[in-house]
């Protein structure tokens, strides 16, 4: 009992905060809203097969820049970056 003890305190420590919140709520007549089904900041699966060309384009975007940091203008090589990105969106789209 000693070892579940801890557990079950804990357990119904959140539950009694729970509790102490929404009478609060009730008490005071503050409406609560629902949580929507989804939420539209989270990323659909549709949109996962981007993930890895983005990381991809990342990834050639830190060595274009380094590389052109230390030999030419960067403005240059953003330049250049620009152009890649341009290419390989019309690929993909």
């Amino acid at each position: 009992m000693t070892t579940h003890g801890a557990f079950f305190n804990i357990f119904f420590f959140d539950i009694r905060g729970v509790v102490h919140y929404e009478s609060f709520w009730y008490k005071n007549n503050i409406t609560t809203i629902n949580h929507p089904p989804y939420s539209p900041d989270l990323p659909s699966p549709c949109d996962f097969y981007l993930l890895p060309t983005l990381l991809k384009i990342f990834l050639i975007f830190i060595r274009i820049g380094t590389f052109f940091r230390n030999t030419q203008k960067y403005s240059d090589s953003l330049y250049l970056l620009s152009e890649f990105l341009i290419q390989v969106t019309s690929e993909i789209f």
